[in-house]
């Protein structure tokens, strides 16, 4: 008899972005819009498959690292986090129905990347602190 067991699992990603041009003040071209979702989802598939895992999301939770403590809007930031969820059940291989958007934060990394303490992107902005994803993962594993 054939058993399956889940596991839940946490994984934090460490990505570029996020691409300003996919946010839904920005008014860009549907071809530079397209684009910087082209690259949200490749950079969050790449980075999750060099995980190596496979199994259903569950959760996400976004930390964005600015530059400065300007006044952001989140819903805007979490819109723009979609193309990320995309790359991520990409690469586990699940369909993103049903994921969980846990909200998220802003974090003055302005002073700590200055300094080169974290890593910087550059962006269409600039140069970019990045953000940080945090997953839960429901593994599904096959047993006796």
């Amino acid at each position: 008899m054939k058993r399956e067991t889940e596991l839940f699992r946490g994984y934090q990603l460490d990505l570029p972005g996020p691409y300003m041009e996919l946010s839904p003040n920005k008014r860009v071209s549907w071809l530079e819009k397209a684009n910087a979702t082209k690259l949200a989802r490749r950079d969050a598939f790449l980075v999750t498959k060099a995980l190596g895992i496979a199994g259903q999301l569950l959760s996400v939770r976004y930390v964005w690292r600015v530059r400065d403590n300007r006044r952001r809007d989140i819903s805007n930031y979490l819109s723009m986090g979609k193309p990320t969820i995309d790359g991520i059940c990409d690469a586990l291989g699940c369909d993103d129905q049903g994921v969980k958007v846990l909200g998220g934060e802003f974090l003055d990394y302005g002073a700590y990347a200055r300094a080169g303490a974290i890593p910087m992107y550059p962006s269409s902005e600039g140069w970019s602190s990045g953000m940080v994803v945090y997953l839960v993962v429901a593994l599904v594993k096959g047993g006796k």
